[in-house]
Parts: structure tokens; sequence; C-alpha cells
């Protein structure tokens, strides 16, 4: 199924928002976590800081990777 028909097309200011939010997403160092969008069109990036990605998982990494 196209996304398209499942998504419907957003609006051409609509699509300048999304695009904006996915450039600055994309050119940030945070990780893009999820990406959602509604049937509207509308795209929420969803980003987080690299150390808080990474907390939980510090304690079972060996030293050498930690660095």
């Amino acid at each position: 199924m196209r996304p398209d028909k499942v998504l419907g097309k957003p609006s051409a200011f609509l699509q300048a928002i999304n695009r904006s939010r996915l450039l600055r997403a994309v050119r940030s160092p945070d990780i893009i976590v999820e990406v959602v969008a509604d049937r509207g069109g509308y795209l929420d990036v969803q980003t987080v800081d690299w150390d808080s990605y990474w907390r939980p998982y510090t304690g079972v990494l060996p030293e050498a990777w930690r660095r």
C-alpha cells in the first residue's frame, strides 16, 4: 500500500514544515528515536541526546568501549 493513500498528501505549507523538522533533526548531534506521521501528513520527529540514549547501557559496557 502506498503511503500517500494511507496518510494523505500534505499541503505545500505542511511539506515545508515537515522538511524543516527532518532537516533540523538530521543535522543535530542528537539521535532520532522515532518519526511519527499522522493521517493529515504531519510529521513529528522525536530525538534524544547521545548521553541520555546510551545511559541505561553504560553500566554493562566495558570501560574501553565507553571511552
